[in-house]
C-alpha cells in the first residue's frame, strides 16, 4: 500500500523549531541585560593616585549622552586614565560625573577631553547668579 503524500507530517522550518526559538530568546535576554554586567568587562585596576590632599579640587561635569550603567563604566574608565584623578563617579541618571583631582597634575579641560574620548558630550556648568 502506497502512502499518500498528504499523510506525511510536514517538516517544520528552521524558524519554527524549538531549539532555534530557545537560542534566540536566550540571546535576547543576555543582550538586553548588558548594562547590568557591563562593569565586569572593565578590567583595568585602579591604581592609587598620589595627590596632595590639601590641593584636591572637586568638580561636577555635565555629561550628555549617557543612557545606562554601561555608559557610566565607559566614562569612569576614561577618567581613571587621567593622571591626578583621585576619585571619580559618573551617573547616567543625573547626567554628570563628579571628579576629585589634583589641579597640579590635571586640568578641567583634560577631564572633559577624557569624557569626550568615551563618546559623550561634556561641559562644566556655569555658576548660577543669585
Amino acid at each position: 500500500m502506497d502512502d499518500c503524500a498528504c499523510e506525511v507530517p510536514e517538516k517544520k522550518s528552521l524558524f519554527q523549531r524549538t531549539g532555534f526559538l530557545i537560542t534566540v530568546t536566550v540571546f535576547a535576554v543576555i543582550t538586553s541585560a548588558y548594562p547590568l554586567y557591563a562593569g565586569m568587562f572593565n578590567t583595568k585596576a585602579s591604581l592609587p593616585v598620589a595627590v596632595d590632599e590639601t590641593t584636591v579640587q572637586r568638580v561636577v561635569i555635565d555629561v550628555k549622552g549617557m543612557t545606562c550603567a554601561g555608559c557610566e563604566a565607559h566614562v569612569n574608565a576614561e577618567l581613571s586614565n587621567v593622571s591626578g584623578v583621585a576619585e571619580h563617579s559618573a551617573s547616567y541618571e543625573v547626567g554628570s560625573a563628579t571628579v576629585l583631582y589634583d589641579p597640579a597634575q590635571a586640568t578641567e579641560a583634560e577631564l572633559i577631553e577624557a569624557i569626550e574620548r568615551a563618546g559623550y558630550t561634556a561641559s562644566i556648568p556655569k555658576p548660577k547668579d543669585q
